[in-house]
Parts: C-alpha cells; structure tokens; sequence
C-alpha cells in the first residue's frame, strides 16, 4: 500500500488518519473484547422461548416465524461480535456439510431490514436490544443471559414504536380478507 500512496504523496496523510483513529479508541471508556465474546458464543444458541417471545405481538412475520430458527442466533451472534455471519459457529458447523450458502441467504432478511416491513423493523430492533444484553453477558463471567421481556419492553418503549404499530394496523386493514 505505501507504493501506492508514496508517488501521490498520501502516505503521511494515511499514516495521521490512522494514529488519529487509534487515539479515538484510546480515549474511548468502554473496550469491548470481541475475542473474549466470539470464545463466549461458541456453543452459544438462541432458546426456543426467547425466539418465540421476540415475535410477540408482531403479527404478520407467520413465514419468518416457520424459518430455521438457526437464523436468529446467527443474526444475533453477529450483532454481538461484530463479525461477519460466515464466522459464526453455526454457519461453521452448517459449511461441513455443504449447506451454509442457504443459510446466510436466508439471514438477509433480518440483516438490514426494509422499513415498509414494520413488523420486520421491530423485530430487528428487538433482535438489536437482545444483542445488547447478550454482549454485556459476555463480559460477565456468569451464564450467557439475555432477558428477553426487558428486551421486547424497550422496544415497544422506543421512539416511534406507536407510529410504526398504528402503520401495521392500518396496513392490516387495508388488506383484503
């Protein structure tokens, strides 16, 4: 790279733009340890319970409720570390046996979320708010824990929760039975 930043005479400039990225980090007061979370979540997996909760109250997501409920560990597992869903054991495990392209394709759905789907955006935030809890979890050297509930009450609790349910609603009722 410094070949090609020498002649132009960018070399100093990118050299300055990363120390100043390092002193950023350094300044920052929370270090999160990506290692120690991805080394946390190894056998981790979503429960039956908490995915189940995560979908209470969002009507019309019947189809992502039938889909390999592998996907949102997978979501969430990224979420947590930060890491491409590739890395994540479970697509690890699946890639041995051939399957992980279907996969990762099916966790599009969930990875930037349409904003028309409202339904779709708040189960991603929700997702988002386990993630959270998960990743604090991980710094902890207790079980893995994520209180789901606490996480389905902030999301209804946030910023244009109401709007987006009223929008679902009236979607509904302009659906034809």
């Amino acid at each position: 790279m410094r070949r090609r930043l020498t002649p132009a005479r960018l070399w100093p400039v990118f050299t300055h733009a990363v120390e100043q990225i390092a002193d950023d980090l350094d300044k920052q007061k929370c270090h999160i340890d990506y290692a120690n979370r991805r080394r946390r979540l190894i056998g981790w997996g979503m429960s039956r319970s908490d995915r189940k909760a995560l979908f209470e109250g969002l009507p019309r997501l019947d189809r992502m409720r039938q889909h390999d409920p592998r996907i949102m560990s997978i979501i969430v597992w990224r979420d947590v570390t930060q890491a491409e869903a590739w890395y994540c054991p479970i697509v690890e495990a699946e890639r041995a046996v051939g399957g992980q392209r279907r996969l990762t394709s099916s966790t599009s759905s969930l990875h930037e979320v349409d904003h028309s789907s409202t339904n779709r955006f708040r189960l991603r935030r929700r997702l988002r708010l386990y993630a959270t809890q998960l990743g604090s979890a991980c710094a902890q050297t207790g079980p893995l824990f994520a209180d789901v509930g606490a996480a389905v009450q902030q999301e209804t609790a946030l910023p244009f929760t109401d709007q987006l349910r009223l929008m679902s609603q009236s979607c509904r009722s302009m659906t034809p039975e």
